[in-house]
């Protein structure tokens, strides 16, 4: 069992008429705790992009599977 540990009454023992407004608190407070990790990646740093090595249509390749 973990270890209990006395608080103090005169932070602990209030009376919270809105709860909806503590929790909110609450998680904004832990929200701005956390270490903001997540990014996007940029121009540069995603594969593809280029030029197309081949185009799909109008030229010579694709239409010389074609029978007249």
């Amino acid at each position: 069992m973990a270890d209990s540990t006395k608080l103090p009454k005169d932070i602990f023992a209030v009376e919270v008429p809105n709860h909806e407004l503590l929790k909110l608190a609450y998680d904004s407070y832990l929200a701005n705790a956390r270490l903001a990790s997540a990014t996007t990646k940029q121009r540069g740093e995603v594969s593809g992009g280029g030029k197309k090595t081949m185009e799909a249509k109008g030229n010579w390749s694709s239409t010389f599977w074609l029978k007249p």
